[in-house]
């Protein structure tokens, strides 16, 4: 931003560091709980046994119903998103995954009206 003068003021600039470019979000995915009682430890749990019990799960709750999830692989997301939803068994827990372009670290979406 440049300056701008203010009269009988002088000169005032504004310097403002540059916006880093923001990370890629690929493996993100919207996980929208369509059955069942789900919280961010149960779906770790249900997402170690059914895809990688290594891969370190980011589950973060964004509303009463809706998970962002980061998966371990493109692929994989787009095979979930793919299907007409996904059985969780450990838990009894009835999901749809959808392929999403929030941050990770996103704590709660707006909803448009």
């Amino acid at each position: 931003m440049r300056g701008f003068i203010v009269l009988g003021q002088g000169f005032y600039s504004l310097n403002i560091p540059a916006v880093e470019e923001q990370k890629s979000l690929e493996h993100v995915g919207l996980l929208q709980i369509v059955s069942g009682e789900a919280s961010v430890a149960k779906i770790e749990d249900e997402l170690k046994n059914l895809v990688d019990d290594k891969w370190e799960w980011k589950v973060r709750k964004i509303s009463d119903s809706e998970y962002v999830v980061v998966f371990p692989s493109k692929d994989i997301l787009n095979a979930f998103s793919k299907s007409k939803g996904i059985e969780l068994a450990l838990h009894s827990i009835s999901a749809k995954v959808f392929i999403s372009k929030v941050d990770a670290e996103t704590s709660s979406l707006l909803q448009t009206g």
